[in-house]
């Protein structure tokens, strides 16, 4: 069940227009001395459930003695995942303070640079030992710095990150693909690695490109194909420019066959995305002059079913559980957007994903959707549409049979918190 908690206090020295509002950021770092298990993958087992306890309590502690620490309210665990084959374990938190509006925004840099000292150089968080590159806070980080022997001090080197995901239309998803060391995830894992190095090095980028890392396999279209996910390192010059990802898209484009072949796999050839970078197939409307081809364009929806609880069974697609929570909500959000301003260039939504939430006893839904776009027509209206699904869905209380968190909504990342009125 859902409550919304308004505390109203008589502080006579505050107008009400001095509300403080809920906000939230992310604090990511790799425990090297946690080797990651399968079990941290399950909800509510011993082993899940001791970490989380463990990681909240000293993120707590950590960040109550920040100076963000009288707004500070808490953390929680989101994800536990494989790190450098499984040998290490990354761990996602999202941290939760009260903002009011006359302060300044979350001063992510200074935080990350207090966390550091805080975890002697990031290298201790309690018994943990840390991986000093591993932190963000926020999205923040600040890389370690390679020094080139041959170069001057003033051209050292910052490793850089970049991400390449794609679909393989010829691998089917299975459980065993969401099992970091079993054979199945290992020897995708080394191949997928081995096709990506290959290609990189040959590519513009190459002089500089270290390697990638295989970070995920998710399932697509109800697990008949696998989607990759990558993360890429290479080393930056202070005087070279930022990576070119359009070029570096086109580039992986021209070297898989259109993204149509990457070694053994068949490829969706509208599923690669270069650091978030991608050139949707063009659909021609015959009822159009080709001036005004409809682009397919995606956003996403978010939201938490607070009388669904998480079980093991809505991580394996294809279990029974899976596909039938997966009908009703891609009928349930196909309906409410067919409705909705953005109806009639709405072509439907596909769930990605089912995540525990509050340690199992709710579920997150994550979604993503597609509309044809004019080109002559405006961006997305994130903003409008949250509202419209909001005001739709009993101002995000109600969607059809579930009981919704009514702060979790988020459409296309958007999303207004409720307001605690001090």
């Amino acid at each position: 069940m859902s409550v919304s908690l308004q505390i109203t206090s008589q502080a006579p020295t505050h107008p009400p227009m001095t509300a403080a509002a809920l906000q939230h950021f992310t604090i990511n770092f790799t425990a090297t001395n946690l080797p990651y298990s399968s079990d941290l993958v399950t909800p509510n087992s011993a082993k899940f459930n001791a970490t989380r306890r463990v990681m909240v309590t000293l993120l707590d502690r950590l960040l109550k003695e920040s100076s963000i620490g009288p707004a500070f309210l808490g953390c929680e665990t989101t994800a536990f995942r494989p790190v450098r084959q499984g040998d290490n374990t990354g761990v996602d938190a999202v941290c939760t303070y009260r903002k009011e509006p006359s302060a300044p925004p979350l001063d992510r840099v200074g935080l990350y640079r207090e966390v550091t000292n805080r975890t002697r150089g990031t290298t201790q968080l309690g018994p943990y030992r840390l991986d000093r590159d591993s932190l963000y806070v926020n999205g923040y980080n600040e890389q370690t710095v390679l020094t080139a022997p041959t170069h001057p001090p003033t051209t050292a080197a910052a490793l850089q990150h970049f991400t390449i995901n794609f679909t393989a239309t010829n691998l089917p998803y299975s459980s065993d693909l969401a099992t970091p060391n079993s054979a199945k995830f290992n020897a995708t894992r080394r191949v997928m690695v081995t096709l990506l190095d290959r290609l990189l090095k040959e590519s513009s980028i190459g002089p500089a490109f270290l390697g990638c890392e295989t970070t995920a396999f998710r399932p697509v279209r109800q697990g008949d194909n696998t989607g990759v996910d990558a993360v890429c390192t290479y080393r930056k010059e202070p005087s070279a420019p930022p990576l070119d990802r359009v070029g570096l898209y086109r580039e992986v484009t021209n070297r898989t066959r259109g993204t149509t072949q990457l070694g053994p796999y068949r490829l969706d050839r509208d599923s690669l995305y270069v650091n978030g970078y991608n050139e949707q197939t063009v659909l021609t409307t015959p009822t159009h002059p080709p001036t005004t081809a409809a682009a397919l364009q995606h956003f996403t929806i978010n939201f938490t079913a607070t009388n669904l609880p998480y079980i093991s069974d809505l991580a394996t697609p294809n279990s029974a559980k899976f596909n039938a929570t997966r009908r009703v909500m891609v009928t349930l959000l196909d309906r409410l957007l067919k409705e909705s301003s953005i109806g009639p260039a709405f072509l439907g939504c596909e769930t990605t994903a089912f995540r525990p939430v509050r340690q199992g006893d709710n579920t997150g839904v994550d979604a993503v959707c597609t509309y044809r776009k004019e080109p002559s027509a405006p961006p997305l209206d994130r903003v409008g549409l949250y509202r419209e699904v909001t005001n739709r869905t009993r101002g995000t209380t109600q969607l059809g049979p579930y009981r919704l968190d009514r702060d979790s909504l988020y459409v296309n990342g958007y999303n207004e918190q409720t307001a605690l009125t001090a």
